[in-house]
């Protein structure tokens, strides 16, 4: 098993997260595992097979087929992968709004979809997996997928006022009143959602609520005693049961389900 990272070098760091390399043994892995939502945007890479799979949420007996590789929109809802196909997959995540850059389309289109990556980029795509295929290890593979980004030449990062509330609301995922956000970037409610929309994926709203989502995991999958009603509180939802509401509308699970579940990591919960 082996993971590796590669932090976005310098002509990509406003657009990008990271890329990373997954390798692992056949059958090391769960059989069919929940992957949580995240609000990025992110490329994903089958170098094993020339499909990937993703199940329905109502039935896992329901089998989704889509490209080797896809670029997946930002996510509001769990989705159900087989890992038995997840034995050399590699990516990128994107900062968020960072792939508005990249793409002709809005990203409130790509929203909880997956698209093909050669529908968006062409030949270029098929051409990228086929040099990924031919890398010997997993550091050329992230150099080589890195130079393919570079060549993309991104037209520009998201507008100012759209990266100021994006870092607003890293800090603070709680603050989700769209009036403030929009006084502070000297816009309108309305253009300041317009703007969220195309260049992120989800309105501000949506935005915040899934990064606190995202928090909530973060002290869930820490380990120890949980105090839901303090949990509650500093997530600013009204109650416990807001909270359980809330986490069951992104995850498809109970906060209780998720910690009874074994994980690989935070995101990651076997069925």
């Amino acid at each position: 098993m082996a993971f590796m990272t590669l932090p976005a070098p310098p002509p990509l760091r406003p657009f990008v997260d990271k890329l990373w390399d997954w390798h692992v043994a056949p059958g090391a892995s769960f059989a069919l595992e929940r992957v949580l939502p995240m609000p990025m945007v992110s490329v994903i890479i089958n170098l094993a097979e020339e499909e990937t799979r993703a199940y329905s949420d109502d039935d896992v007996h329901t089998c989704e087929r889509r490209p080797a590789a896809v670029l997946a929109g930002p996510q509001t809802r769990s989705i159900i992968i087989d890992t038995d196909e997840q034995v050399a997959v590699m990516g990128v995540v994107f900062q968020p709004g960072g792939a508005a850059a990249f793409l002709r389309e809005r990203l409130d289109g790509l929203c909880d979809r997956e698209v093909g990556l050669e529908a968006l980029f062409g030949a270029r795509a098929r051409l990228l997996r086929e040099q990924l295929l031919e890398a010997p290890a997993a550091a050329q593979r992230l150099v080589r997928l890195s130079d393919w980004l570079t060549r993309q030449v991104p037209r520009a990062g998201p507008a100012s006022p759209v990266s100021w509330a994006l870092a607003a609301l890293a800090r603070e995922p709680t603050m989700a009143r769209v009036a403030g956000l929009a006084h502070h970037c000297g816009l309108s409610e309305r253009r300041l959602r317009a703007l969220f929309n195309e260049q992120v994926g989800m309105s501000p709203k949506r935005y915040a609520r899934v990064c606190r989502f995202r928090a909530l995991i973060g002290h869930l999958h820490g380990g120890g005693p949980v105090e839901w009603a303090r949990l509650a509180v500093d997530a600013g939802l009204h109650d416990q049961a807001h909270l359980v509401h809330e986490f069951k509308a992104f995850a498809g699970i109970t906060p209780s389900a998720y910690l009874a579940r074994p994980r690989k990591d935070p995101m990651h919960v076997a069925l």
